[in-house]
């Protein structure tokens, strides 16, 4: 099971503007099931799958994974979890030589 509590994350431009791309957000993920994302352009699907894969940190708020809370995570524990508990799907993959 995935749990975010309070989850907000908030981007810093180089000019020092913030946007907001996801705001006190409350939600559960069961531990199995098939779960749809959808949103408008620039809602924040791709910041709350970023958040979900340990791509990326919460601003604020708490990420909890199996009844753990991942702000005590340490790198070894990232790659733990993006290696046995989520899966990746990217849409360009040109990292991938020819």
């Amino acid at each position: 099971m995935i749990k975010l509590i309070d989850a907000t994350k908030v981007y810093t431009s180089t000019h020092g503007l913030q946007y907001i791309g996801i705001d006190s957000l409350n939600i559960s993920f069961p531990a199995e099931g098939f779960i749809v994302i959808l949103g408008k352009s620039g809602s924040g699907k791709s910041t709350l799958l970023n958040i979900l894969g340990g791509l990326d940190k919460l601003t604020t708020g708490k990420m909890i994974v199996s009844n753990q809370d991942t702000s005590l995570f340490c790198e070894i524990d990232w790659d733990n979890y993006r290696s046995n508990e989520v899966g990746f799907i990217f849409q360009e993959y040109n990292i991938l030589e020819k």
